[in-house]
């Protein structure tokens, strides 16, 4: 698939739906940042997780936040309440 699936049914359109609007987001595996545009229109703000460099380099601009590599081996420093 190459964008945000603008299927009723489809993954992409349910996660945004129950996301919700304006809520803080931690999206693994946020790929080209298709979902986190859709939930940044929400106004929702988004900590996106990618390991794939070119990937995560045009969610950039969706997401507050990208982290690039392996989630399953990266450590990461949230604060305590999120």
């Amino acid at each position: 698939m190459n964008g945000f699936d603008k299927r009723t049914d489809g993954a992409h359109q349910k996660m945004v739906k129950l996301v919700g609007k304006g809520k803080l987001v931690l999206e693994i595996g946020c790929g080209k940042g298709f979902v986190s545009e859709q939930l940044r229109k929400k106004g929702c703000v988004i900590t996106g997780i990618e390991i794939d460099k070119k990937s995560a380099k045009r969610a950039k601009k969706f997401c507050k936040k990208i982290l690039v590599g392996n989630v399953e081996e990266m450590k990461l420093d949230f604060a305590k309440e999120s």
